[in-house]
């Protein structure tokens, strides 16, 4: 029997017990400290708008209406270095600060001119929500002091870490004009490769000539990204399929014969694609010939998605649950019904989910994290590497309070936005959390 085993039944064991006991409420004592210092602190990071400023974290894991990042306090790097930020899991709402220029009054207003702007990986991009013309710049107006609504709908687009604000420290920034910018993110895409070695019977890297199969719910970047593949030498691209079917085929089949041809004039989200439902009773394709052909699905927010591309005859291309056109729906009136009538959850999962009965695989394509990741892109495509620099620019068409107000309607007011975000939260969560491919 040892010292500590034959004191614990005495005296000693007895006063031990009760030393240790103090010790336990002296250390609950500590604990409660500590996360009281943690609540202080974070009201004072979240109250503060200075140079750098984390993007502290909230709780609980994807709001009601908005699926979020956590995300770690972004860096400002100092002149001539760069960042190589590794984008955070999903889990819950960022909470963007402003971030403010900190030079002197008598300084020309510009922010971060030479360690913000030009050296770091944090940049512009475009937003249907903009307030400003700019077409490669998500700028917002700012409605408060302290600009909620900037931070409000950072939170709501994947790309977005920072709101920027160019003026001064501790202004009221009612009436002013902040912008949202993105951080740029490489991502590790080593799955994909482990993806094409297990299809590699039936999917390769060769650069050859291919039919392009592109599939989406719409208002994905779908026709951007058959208009831009069309538009690619013969010697790539043998034809370009742009299809709304919402069920995958566990097989290859020969096309119907498009009803007219691909259009390759003017914007590409004006063009005509040849497309719709996968057919059903033509011709197997035989497997050796699988990599002849490539399975594209391209995803977006389905928010701005409905928001691009709403209506009844949309709705019955998606395989919706549509009913009459006469009876159907405003986007609004969808909006507050609170169902997913067009089924986009059902369309995402068929096509992102892996199914043992598929016998071909198909390249999945998350829309908002491509242009962090081009060259990645056309690799996996199977299309050559100079093709990356004819990729296109992000365009995004201005959809706001403002140009529904002009229409008449008030589909692409942000409540409406809203009320579509607490619809298709699912599907939110798991786009903020995919990769880009």
């Amino acid at each position: 029997m040892n010292s500590l085993d034959a004191g614990a039944s005495g005296p000693t064991g007895e006063n031990l017990n009760a030393h240790i006991s103090q010790l336990e409420l002296e250390k609950a004592g500590l604990q409660k400290s500590i996360r009281d210092l943690e609540s202080e602190k974070s009201t004072i990071v979240n109250n503060l708008r200075v140079t750098g400023v984390a993007k502290p974290s909230s709780s609980p894991s994807t709001s009601a209406g908005s699926p979020s990042k956590s995300v770690p306090p972004p860096t400002i790097p100092s002149a001539g270095t760069t960042t190589t930020t590794t984008k955070p899991s999903i889990s819950k709402p960022p909470q963007p600060s402003v971030t403010i220029n900190t030079s002197p009054d008598s300084a020309p207003m510009e922010f971060f001119a030479a360690d913000f702007t030009t050296s770091s990986n944090i940049v512009d991009f475009p937003c249907p929500l903009r307030d400003d013309p700019d077409p490669t710049a998500c700028k917002l107006t700012c409605e408060d002091k302290t600009c909620s609504r900037g931070v409000k709908v950072c939170n709501t687009y994947v790309e977005c870490t920072h709101v920027v604000y160019d003026g001064k420290e501790r202004e009221d920034l009612t009436n002013k004009v902040v912008t949202l910018k993105h951080e740029l993110v490489k991502e590790d895409l080593s799955a994909l490769t482990t993806a094409f070695s297990r299809w590699s019977s039936v999917m390769t890297r060769a650069e050859k000539p291919r039919t392009y199969v592109i599939i989406s719910y719409g208002g994905s970047g779908s026709k951007m990204l058959s208009g831009w593949i069309s538009d690619l030498p013969k010697s790539s691209v043998v034809t370009v399929k742009h299809m709304h079917d919402p069920n995958p085929p566990n097989q290859m089949r020969t096309f119907n014969r498009p009803l007219r041809e691909a259009s390759h004039n003017g914007d590409y989200r004006d063009r005509h694609i040849p497309g719709g439902m996968f057919s059903k009773d033509t011709a197997l394709i035989p497997k050796d010939e699988y990599d002849n052909y490539r399975y594209v699905y391209i995803f977006k927010d389905p928010v701005e998605g409905l928001v691009s591309r709403y209506g009844h005859g949309h709705c019955v291309h998606v395989g919706g649950d549509c009913g009459s056109e006469s009876n159907f729906p405003s986007l609004d009136q969808y909006a507050t019904g609170g169902k997913d009538f067009f089924k986009i959850g059902d369309f995402f999962d068929k096509w992102t989910t892996p199914n043992p009965s598929r016998e071909y695989p198909v390249l999945c394509i998350n829309y908002h994290k491509i242009w962090d990741n081009v060259p990645s892109v056309v690799e996996a495509l199977g299309l050559p590497e100079k093709y990356a620099s004819t990729f296109p620019k992000r365009t995004e068409t201005v959809r706001n309070n403002k140009t529904g107000a002009k229409e008449g309607h008030n589909n692409h007011s942000e409540d409406v936005r809203e009320k579509l975000r607490k619809i298709y939260k699912s599907v939110r969560d798991k786009i903020f959390d995919m990769p880009a491919m």
